[in-house]
């Protein structure tokens, strides 16, 4: 990334200008770096804007890093065996790593277990399916979803109960790991509904 400074700037002050920063913001993500950012000279500030520029845009851009397990297990429901469209919509949103962002933008506002029956997904390829997901971890710092992807007929307590609680341990484990004070003792114990 090319940035043009107003003011010409001797080498000795950029190298210790990218010193400082570099030791400031390492390891840190956009938003801490937008907190840690106040304040500076007008030169660290222009530097600062453009990192948390890029890595906006690199969070924007997203990295399709899901896991996904039990496939077969959908495809295999009487819904899906006859039906070649449906079974390929989805694996082409899985081939085409889209998955997770298809699945982000069909989430309603709000916190905690959403339910996304059929027809109420915006995207085409899972109209046919039902989804239920939570986010978990640190907004703006480290997040993720947890989905199941499954037939409109499948046992939603006991699916929403699974997910919610998956979904706040993963949340304890990823405000462990960023130095949050939520650990895995302050949870709520859940027990999975009865199907």
């Amino acid at each position: 990334q090319l940035i043009v400074f107003e003011q010409v700037v001797a080498q000795p002050e950029l190298t210790a200008m990218a010193n400082k920063l570099s030791d400031t913001y390492s390891g840190a993500t956009a938003s801490q770096i937008k907190a840690k950012g106040a304040g500076l000279p007008a030169h660290e500030q222009q530097v600062t804007d453009c990192l948390v520029k890029l890595m906006e845009a690199e969070d924007k851009q997203g990295h399709d890093d899901s896991y996904l397990d039990g496939l077969h297990f959908t495809l295999n429901q009487p819904e899906f065996a006859n039906s070649r469209w449906l079974t390929q919509a989805l694996t082409e949103l899985i081939e085409q790593r889209s998955l997770l962002r298809s699945i982000a933008s069909s989430q309603p506002g709000g916190e905690g277990v959403q339910v996304i029956i059929g027809k109420e997904n915006k995207v085409d390829a899972l109209r046919d399916y039902s989804v239920v997901l939570s986010r978990y971890g640190l907004p703006d710092e480290a997040e993720g979803i947890i989905c199941v992807i499954g037939p409109t007929r499948m046992p939603y307590a006991r699916t929403m109960a699974t997910v919610g609680f998956l979904s706040r341990v993963l949340g304890g484990l990823v405000a462990r790991l960023y130095g949050a004070k939520l650990g895995l003792s302050d949870l709520p114990p859940v027990t999975p509904a009865d199907d």
